[in-house]
């Protein structure tokens, strides 16, 4: 079925406020996947999908449950926890859309599991984002979500959390997983592995990073991974300073701890982030080897 056709079958058996916030979070989801580098055509399908199945009737629900094999403990929750699994069983036997990312996609869009793919990080974080929600950290994760998604799906899962602690709901284990996992490596921190060495010796004790990495304060403690190998942590560090610097700030010093000249360094975090024009110097010490 071609993307129109399905759009206005969407459309048919959506309610009109619910179609309209369909059509938001297409827009959303095309937005991230442009400045994120996923498929757009992909991310427009999974966002169009994603709630097709939220009016559906819960005992109905809970027939897609058991014939497809779904994850039987999805019984105990209700529409909200049920509508994306459902959908992603629905959306191949209703529209003929096969293809596992998209399904993935639409089948974790409310609570999210660790180790996500790109293009469902997106459709979680659009759904989130809907620019018409009146959540109260709507701004903040819409904005860190242009330029650090792992950050914003970590936010979210961790407001969504409070939120259902806080009107005590049940809580689906797959979000706890979601925010357990993207937490900590939101406190892991890649370098290049010629430099592993000199970190595990206190030669290098400064790195200079974009806003993804501004979250950092002093005082956190950091788990040392490598580009090429980002699952082994190689060292614990502990961060004494985070600073904000602009090209025009750097300083002899900060290309003294580089081992380069002032030139050298500002030309090489000008390659490495082209459109950043605020850096931030983070200075730490080790304190596991």
């Amino acid at each position: 079925m071609e993307y129109q056709e399905i759009q206005n079958r969407v459309k048919e058996i959506l309610p009109e406020k619910r179609y309209e916030h369909t059509l938001r979070v297409v827009e959303v989801a095309k937005h991230l996947a442009k400045i994120h580098g996923a498929n757009v055509e992909k991310a427009a399908l999974a966002a169009l999908v994603h709630d097709v199945c939220k009016p559906m009737d819960e005992v109905l629900m809970k027939k897609y449950v058991i014939l497809h094999n779904l994850d039987v403990n999805l019984l105990d929750y209700p529409v909200e926890v049920l509508h994306g699994p459902v959908a992603s069983a629905f959306i191949e036997e209703e529209f003929g859309v096969a293809d596992e990312e998209v399904k993935l996609a639409v089948a974790n869009h409310t609570f999210g599991r660790k180790h996500m793919t790109l293009l469902e990080k997106i459709i979680f974080i659009a759904d989130y984002t809907d620019p018409q929600r009146k959540h109260p950290h709507l701004a903040e994760v819409t904005e860190v979500s242009q330029y650090d998604l792992d950050e914003a799906v970590r936010l979210a899962a961790k407001y969504t959390l409070v939120y259902l602690i806080d009107n005590d709901e049940r809580i689906y284990p797959s979000l706890l997983d979601c925010y357990n996992y993207y937490n900590i490596k939101n406190y892991r921190v890649e370098f290049k592995e010629k430099n592993k060495d000199k970190i595990l010796t206190d030669e290098k004790t400064i790195t200079i990073r974009n806003k993804s990495e501004a979250h950092f304060k002093k005082g956190d403690l950091l788990e040392a991974t490598t580009y090429e190998d980002p699952d082994t942590v190689f060292a614990t560090l502990e961060v004494d300073l985070v600073k904000p610097v602009t090209r025009d700030t750097l300083t002899e010093r900060y290309a003294k701890y580089y081992g380069v000249t002032l030139d050298e360094l500002i030309d090489k975090l000008a390659k490495r982030y082209p459109e950043d024009d605020v850096l931030y110097v983070v200075m730490f010490h080790i304190i596991k080897k």
